[in-house]
Formats: structure tokens, C-alpha cells, sequence
């Protein structure tokens, strides 16, 4: 992705990594994601609300709009619990008790 103007407080991890476009591994963790660095995690960014005053200590400008930015898992770790949860999520847990079905959830 092009760069012309980046600032703020991520503005120098855009030295030596690429800007790319929120792809599905990343929604995932965090849906309103629209940009992110593949760094030794993953620096995600989200867009501010136009309603928030811009605060350089805290966002990153790019092109003219401001991001929150956010570190989570490393992107290869994304794409590998991505595809370990949709295979999980096809060996759902159903069983019967009273007559009734019940799907059985795991939260870690």
C-alpha cells in the first residue's frame, strides 16, 4: 500500500515493514480493523471516530486519517488458530440431555 504521509505515534514502524489491508485473519481478532504491519506481532490499525480529537501520542495518522493502532498475535499465529478453529468449529460438540439438544462451548 502507498504511503504519502504517515505521523504520529506508529509512524516509525513504516520504515521497515508494509502496510497491507485487514484481511480475514485479522477481522477475526478485531473486526473494524482496516489496515495493518506484519511486524514481530501483528501492529493493527482501526480508524477513530471523526467525533475523537486527534492526539498524536496515542494515534497514527496515515494518509490524512487518524488510526488507533493496536499489537496481537504474530499474523502467522493468526492464520494458523484461523484454520484450527474452523476445524473445531465442524466438530461441535452436540449431545441430548432430557430430549433437548445442547451444543457444548469452549471458551479457551
Amino acid at each position: 500500500m502507498l504511503i504519502n504521509n504517515c505521523y504520529g505515534r506508529y509512524a516509525s514502524f513504516f520504515k521497515n515493514h508494509d502496510l497491507k489491508e485487514a484481511d480475514k485473519y485479522i477481522k477475526r481478532v478485531i473486526p473494524n480493523a482496516e489496515l495493518y504491519l506484519d511486524y514481530e506481532h501483528a501492529l493493527v490499525f482501526e480508524r477513530i471516530g471523526e467525533d475523537k480529537e486527534i492526539d498524536l501520542d496515542y494515534h497514527t495518522v496515515i494518509n490524512g486519517i487518524a488510526y488507533d493502532g493496536t499489537f496481537t498475535s504474530n499474523y502467522n499465529e493468526l492464520v494458523k488458530y484461523f484454520d484450527e478453529s474452523k476445524a473445531q468449529e465442524k466438530k461441535s460438540n452436540v449431545f441430548t440431555c432430557n430430549g433437548k439438544k445442547y451444543e457444548q462451548e469452549t471458551l479457551f
